[in-house]
């Protein structure tokens, strides 16, 4: 940022507790295009697809510096000229879709938003329970958003991405209200503890990041305090 006094925000590369990548590190906007695509799953089927894929932008190298639209707060590097003429965080916004209308914003202001690929670990969901509340203020973000910046987007397609959330959202709830993703066979999961002492946050990181492996769970203990951090699943907190 202090050599291009144009980067307005930088972001990084977050992973979860098995090291696998988060996509919402790097994003497009939600323009009603990218909106659609995510609501209908056209996303997940065409995920490296630029046409279908432009919500998450699986198309770029999680690997590579790259520019985007917008980064996700929880972890944001802001340039204070960019904040003082894009403003602050929108009050409307309730714990989702902040991050979005502050990225969206910043770019407005004419400052670039960019993508690093240094990764940091984000146990996702830990700062909300992920019950009928976190679907509902979730989905409100979205309409939030899709309101305050394509206020003249054609009404028809308007209303069929306000339809396509509600259903959404009704979908959302109702699995998680009935445990349906809960049904099946509990997994077994092969664990690995670093411990503090002997390795550094930058050396646990690393590793996780390069190794990744299917139900390999990653777990960080501190000596200190005892604790040992870790989180099975978005639904789960972590240990201690």
């Amino acid at each position: 940022m202090d050599s291009d006094e144009k980067i307005g925000a930088v972001g990084v590369k977050m992973i979860d507790g098995f090291g696998n990548f988060l996509p919402e590190s790097k994003r497009g906007f939600p323009t009603p295009w990218h909106s659609f695509t995510k609501i209908t799953g056209l996303g997940k089927l065409f995920p490296h697809s630029r046409i279908f894929g432009g919500y998450h932008l699986r198309y770029l190298n999680e690997n590579e510096t790259h520019k985007v639209d917008v980064l996700a707060g929880a972890f944001m590097l802001l340039r204070r000229e960019a904040i003082e003429r894009a403003g602050s965080l929108d009050n409307r916004f309730f714990m989702y879709g902040e991050d979005i209308d502050l990225s969206y914003r910043i770019r407005q202001a004419g400052f670039a938003v960019y993508y690093l690929p240094e990764p940091i670990i984000h146990y996702k969901g830990e700062s909300t329970k992920k019950d009928i509340r976190y679907v509902k203020r979730f989905y409100e973000a979205m309409l939030i958003f899709f309101n305050k910046h394509y206020p003249d987007s054609n009404r028809l397609f308007k209303l069929f991405i306000r339809q396509a959330i509600v259903i959404a959202g009704l979908l959302s709830a109702v699995k998680r209200l009935f445990k349906i993703t809960d049904l099946t066979v509990k997994t077994v999961y092969t664990e690995n503890t670093f411990s503090t002492n002997d390795y550094s946050y930058d050396r646990i990181i690393q590793f996780m990041d390069k190794n990744r492996e299917k139900n390999v769970l990653f777990r960080i203990y501190h000596p200190n305090t005892g604790i040992t951090v870790d989180s099975k699943q978005a639904t789960v907190s972590g240990e201690s």
